[in-house]
């Protein structure tokens, strides 16, 4: 119990459950410390680097939207800490191989294998952006430094704040 001082009130405390729903809450996205306007203009196209997004990468064989074990279990990691954010975006690719149209398809599949992943882990659905790149970008020279297959990928990017 509280000792109290002569000459001073009692001040009320705010009772420890209550302070803990609160910070539940919060954790959950039900309530807003800081309004979450900068997350939903998460641009689903922006790259890492400017602070405000970070990249997981899975990559996938040719004319496959299965996941490999080793990268559910990264996407399983991810979805720990990303079922607190508003938005994630989920941007499939694919190589150049067969046609746009067919790429453009496959890269969404890949998205959306990506995202059955992450909700089954506890990320809302709703906060899960998918999209497709289709066709990997240009022939350059840096494309050929790239480990094989990076241009068959599926990019998911979680802002950190």
């Amino acid at each position: 119990m509280a000792r109290m001082i002569p000459g001073r009130p009692r001040r009320a405390a705010l009772p420890k459950t209550l302070l803990a729903i609160v910070l539940a809450a919060l954790a959950a996205g039900a309530l807003t410390a800081a309004g979450p306007a900068w997350a939903e203009d998460v641009d689903c196209e922006t790259e890492p680097g400017s602070g405000q997004l970070d990249k997981t990468v899975v990559l996938f064989d040719v004319d496959s939207t299965k996941i490999k074990p080793e990268d559910v279990e990264r996407l399983k990691r991810l979805a720990d800490w990303a079922r607190f954010k508003t938005k994630i975006c989920v941007v499939g690719q694919a190589d150049k191989q067969g046609s746009e149209d067919y790429n453009k398809k496959l890269a969404l599949r890949r998205a959306q294998a990506v995202s059955k992943v992450l909700v089954a882990n506890g990320v809302k659905a709703k906060t899960i952006h998918n999209s497709s790149r289709g066709e990997a970008f240009g022939d350059s020279f840096l494309e050929s430094l790239r480990p094989a297959g990076w241009d068959r990928r599926v990019e998911v990017l979680v802002p950190q704040k």
